[in-house]
């Protein structure tokens, strides 16, 4: 099986493009930048000072308007109250059918590498989540 790497040296920066106060944590609108793109997230902390840990979410193919950052917003703020940390992110097929990158279905080595991507993007992802712990 191959191993799927990202250059471990590399520590994701991102800028906040807004930030609200919810009831239970902070949300940051943010940009991640990554070796070779940007990825928006919501990154939510929460306002109580317990750290329980951190949470990555992600969604997948469908054709739902909420196919994208917002499908897990209300449980990741609801998480913030019992002090975890999400990156709620937009994966390469955000908006489905209107995605980044179109998964094909029909043409594996295409979507393969689609696959490859976006697990590269998460990993990169979760490292800057477990960043900003310090």
């Amino acid at each position: 099986m191959e191993t799927i790497k990202i250059n471990t040296d590399y520590l994701p920066t991102s800028r906040v493009i807004n930030e609200k106060e919810e009831k239970n944590a902070k949300v940051f609108d943010v940009e991640i930048k990554l070796p070779d793109s940007i990825v928006k997230a919501y990154y939510i902390l929460p306002t109580n000072k317990i750290t329980n840990g951190n949470i990555l979410y992600t969604h997948w193919l469908s054709t739902k308007p909420d196919a994208n950052r917002i499908q897990f917003l209300k449980e990741a703020n609801e998480l913030g109250k019992q002090g975890f940390s999400s990156l709620l992110v937009d994966t390469l097929f955000a908006n489905w059918p209107k995605a980044k990158k179109k998964w094909t279905g029909t043409d594996a080595q295409f979507d393969r590498e689609l696959v490859v991507e976006q697990i590269q993007q998460l990993r990169y992802c979760l490292k800057w989540l477990m960043s900003q712990q310090n």
